[in-house]
């Protein structure tokens, strides 16, 4: 399995290599970044209250405590992960291309990134799947993208970004499920 995923980082992180692409990897990995999702949330938010339309409006607020909340429960879970899974990052691996704003040499597994932003795409789906599909199929595709973007520029391997994403959703969905519990509890 190792092999197989070093194989594939390099087939991405190597593979793939385009000045042009270096750019738009850099753009896209900032939508995992956490304060960027919050500031991304609360803008969202106040276009929700003041543009969209009434269903479109009371869905986005009542995904928002939703997704902060598992916003913040992926982050706390990734790290406590990261800190007890001891897997150096492949930036350490001679040959890995890495970004030189991405000097990250510690711990790997998973990716908080991916984590973070499966997170935010799972509860956007539970809460927007009927009515706005194509919210759903941006949140994912955002995600696969900052996902993608991690291994590119060096500091991930693919199972960390995929491990990433599955913990995220986990945390997303139990996020709506707590919300939902919540909500219906006198």
């Amino acid at each position: 399995m190792a092999e197989v995923d070093r194989a594939l980082f390099f087939w991405v992180n190597r593979g793939w290599h385009q000045p042009w692409l270096n750019d738009l990897f850099w753009g896209i990995t900032w939508l995992g970044v956490g304060w960027v999702q919050v500031l991304i949330a609360l803008l969202v938010l106040r276009v929700a209250r003041r543009h969209g339309d009434r269903a479109w409006a009371v869905a986005y607020r009542s995904a928002f405590v939703p997704l902060l909340v598992a916003w913040l429960f992926s982050g706390i879970v990734a790290q406590v992960i990261k800190r007890t899974w001891d897997r150096p990052r492949p930036s350490n691996l001679a040959g890995a291309l890495v970004a030189a704003d991405e000097r990250i040499f510690s711990k790997s597994f998973p990716s908080g990134h991916s984590c973070t932003t499966a997170a935010i795409a799972m509860v956007l789906t539970v809460v927007f799947w009927k009515r706005y599909p194509g919210v759903v199929l941006g949140a994912w595709m955002v995600t696969l993208l900052v996902m993608l973007s991690r291994v590119y520029r060096g500091v991930h391997y693919p199972s960390d970004v995929l491990a990433g994403a599955v913990i995220g959703a986990l945390c997303g969905y139990l996020a709506m499920v707590w919300w939902r519990q919540r909500r219906r509890v006198p």
